[in-house]
């Protein structure tokens, strides 16, 4: 009942495995988890059936949130962040080549990533285009990766773009 998420775990595997899977979420797509049989019943008392529909599809939007999420914090060493900011274009895309392996080994990461967020805005004015758009991809992997937890870091992130 996860879905399309799910499919970031098998990302690696082979192109024929992957039609599969995919084959598979589109036999179940728009289907809906059967009532939970196990755990607490109080907020079912004294409610109609109108509220408990209501709680099912809450429940349907925290798929994302059920996932569990990688602390990247300390990979983000000052180390890398003084490379994203070199003056040599080179290390600056070392840097940047780092922060895309940290992210893509994680899939789901969790939102504390310490400097990395004014780091890669700085990234977005950089004279080398290829940087830039480096540097946006990273920029949608996080989204990708955190999910609704992006939040945080949108005021910084999302105006200079």
């Amino acid at each position: 009942y996860v879905g399309p998420p799910l499919r970031m775990f098998f990302e690696d595997e082979k192109p024929a495995l992957l039609s599969q899977i995919d084959a598979e979420f589109e036999k179940v797509q728009g289907q809906t988890p059967p009532a939970a049989t196990r755990g607490s019943t109080r907020h079912n008392i004294g409610s109609d059936d109108g509220e408990e529909g209501e709680e099912q599809e809450d429940s349907g939007n925290d798929v994302m949130d059920l996932l569990p999420r990688a602390d990247i914090s300390d990979k983000i060493t000052s180390e890398l962040i003084s490379k994203i900011g070199d003056k040599n274009w080179k290390i600056r895309k070392e840097g940047l080549d780092e922060v895309t392996n940290i992210v893509n080994e994680a899939k789901f990461i969790q939102p504390n990533i310490g400097e990395l967020a004014p780091a890669l805005k700085s990234r977005l004015n950089d004279s080398n285009k290829i940087l830039v758009q480096q540097t946006l991809t990273i920029l949608q992997q996080l989204a990708t990766a955190m999910g609704p937890n992006i939040k945080q870091h949108v005021k910084n992130l999302g105006i200079p773009i």
